[in-house]
């Protein structure tokens, strides 16, 4: 995949019908009471409200505790006005944490149905989320009993009961004795070095634990070996930790959104990334190798190509071809074979300068399985909620469609349950997968309206259904006049000057009132010499009735698509 180019501003075009502007238009859900109030992580919360989704996974609910990141989970049952949804396990990390302990943490709410509710619900009617067990007091690694039996009666007073030892992490060793009191995989004798709180695994409350953020800093602190071979390769020998220079730091709270290492994801991302390996594999929990690290832009290196770091790329879409989306309508059904070289646009091998290099970074992995990379759904087409939407405005100036598509979440495979994952899966509804609607790739026109002879460049964006198409079965037949979204469509003689890519499945680019798929850009050019001999002739001759040299803007599959593409669909079968 190629970078963001600059910004690219195009034309607000119009259309071939004026309706209603309120029409299709989805109303946004309203949450108006959530129960109970108190509740612990695995128990269940019910919603009410309306303009919810009736059915099963078909809404998300979205928890949001203050200084937070935003947290998604789908509700398992449904109907137009309740919603129940049980508090998932990675809410455990957004917890706020004191003395070494996740503690009950209240977290506002939102509903995502066909659009996202339009506030959180207030403090007050929110719920405080504790943790899924409370630790009891121990004594001697057993839980005290409940309560003890009276004391027989003395002629003299009882002596009061020594407070117990202080264990911080509550794992049953007395501070005295634990080499490790908050748990955060850092030793004590070394937090008194540095300057953390021993008894709080997270001294700075930014939600990334101190041992990580340490690790993560040295990582960061390793110079490369250039002379050792396949540049970069970390020196053998230990950098000391750092100490006022920029880097991950337990000690400062803001620097959860800061990208250390440079590889697109922000410290808070790679964090809980690493939080969720080491919760769902044990092994992983642990300092020596990073599962995600933000000091490192490669934090696994298990490739065997040379001259890159990173993970081994796998084949696109892990070399399974037997999936619905790939049948050939053959009697009986065929899948194709992946190895073919015009999968390889597929690859998650794609991002930035690392792409194609036969390694994956951090940014290129796909951490949930879902075949977009990390970047995609972090920080590029696929970001969570609006922020993919906001990607698109930015890079390409596109505007919004008037039904509001939301992007995808990196750690979650499936983000509206309906068990395609979301890079097979279609957030617009126009029968391009969304794997299909990341490159634009070569324009067919340039900034000052000059034909580029390419049209191999598929116009795409996930969030707006005429796109790449305006044939597509979710593109409206009727568009509203002078609203920037529809931007496939023009009036006859408007010349639109912007840079521009070529659509889809267009026969040809006549500007007829009952055909939709002429209804899109086709300038008439004529070639330079012939307009001058005509011009001798008639100086006032229209350059429109002489022959038009260029082609219509309608994409070209590349050479090595061998097999017959179906009728709205690139990828091929």
């Amino acid at each position: 995949m190629r970078l963001p180019v600059s910004r690219i501003l195009l034309l607000v075009c119009a259309l071939l019908a004026v309706v209603p502007a309120t029409a299709g238009a989805a109303t946004a859900p309203k949450v108006t009471s959530v129960a109970p109030l108190k509740l612990k992580i695995g128990e269940r919360l019910t919603i009410r409200g309306r303009g919810f989704l009736p059915g099963k996974n078909r809404n998300t609910v979205v928890f949001k505790a203050t200084g937070a990141p935003a947290v998604f989970a789908k509700a398992q049952s449904g109907t137009a006005t309740k919603l129940v949804v049980t508090v998932p396990a990675k809410m455990l990390s957004f917890l706020k944490v004191k003395s070494g302990q996740s503690v009950a943490t209240r977290f506002q709410v939102r509903v995502l149905a066909r659009r996202l509710s339009k506030a959180y619900t207030p403090v007050s009617g929110s719920p405080v989320i504790a943790p899924a067990v409370t630790p009891a007091a121990v004594i001697g690694g057993a839980k005290a009993p409940a309560s003890a039996p009276a004391a027989a009666t003395s002629a003299t007073p009882a002596a009061a009961p020594a407070a117990p030892p202080s264990d911080c992490d509550a794992d049953g060793q007395p501070d005295s004795v634990d080499a490790d009191d908050d748990n955060d995989l850092l030793p004590d004798t070394l937090e008194r070095q540095i300057g953390t709180d021993t008894c709080l695994a997270d001294t700075d409350g930014d939600r990334m634990e101190d041992g990580w953020e340490y690790k993560s800093a040295l990582d960061l602190e390793q110079r490369s070996c250039p002379n050792l071979g396949d540049y970069p390769v970390p020196c053998a020998a230990a950098k000391p930790y750092p100490g006022t220079r920029p880097y991950p730091n337990p000690r400062d709270s803001s620097d959860g959104n800061t990208d250390y290492d440079g590889d697109g994801l922000p410290a808070g991302l790679e964090y809980e990334a690493w939080k969720l390996k080491a919760t769902k594999a044990p092994a992983w929990h642990t300092l020596t190798n990073l599962w995600y690290s933000d000091g490192l832009q490669a934090s696994q290196d298990t490739s065997l190509a040379s001259g890159c770091r990173g993970m081994a790329v796998p084949k696109p879409f892990d070399g399974n071809a037997v999936r619905a989306e790939f049948a050939r309508p053959t009697s009986p059904v065929t899948y194709p074979d992946l190895d073919d070289t015009e999968y390889a646009v597929y690859t998650l091998d794609r991002v930035g300068r690392h792409a194609g290099d036969g390694c994956l970074d951090d940014a290129e992995r796909d951490e949930d399985g879902d075949f977009l990379t990390n970047w995609d759904e972090t920080v590029g087409a696929f970001s969570p909620g609006t922020l993919g939407r906001a990607w698109w405005q930015g890079v390409y100036g596109e505007p919004d469609f008037k039904t509001q598509f939301f992007g995808t979440d990196w750690l979650d495979p499936d983000v509206d349950g309906n068990t395609v994952v979301d890079g097979l899966d279609d957030q617009d509804h126009d029968d391009f997968l969304n794997v299909e609607e990341i490159d634009r790739g070569a324009r067919s026109r340039t900034s000052d309206d000059k034909d580029t002879g390419r049209r191999d460049g598929l116009w795409v964006d996930p969030y707006n259904p005429c796109l790449p198409s305006p044939n597509s079965r979710t593109c409206p037949p009727s568009l509203l006049i002078g609203q920037a979204a529809w931007m496939p469509f023009k009036k006859a003689g408007d010349p639109d000057p912007k840079p521009r890519w070529p659509l889809y499945g267009v026969i040809d680019g006549t500007l007829t009132a009952d055909d939709i798929s002429d209804v899109v850009y086709d300038p008439h050019d004529v070639d330079p010499a012939v307009l001058a001999a005509a011009q001798q002739s008639d100086p006032n001759v229209d350059p429109n009735t002489l022959p038009d040299i260029t082609p219509p803007e309608v994409w070209a599959p590349p050479v090595a698509y061998s097999q017959t593409l179906p009728a709205l669909h690139p990828l091929p079968r």
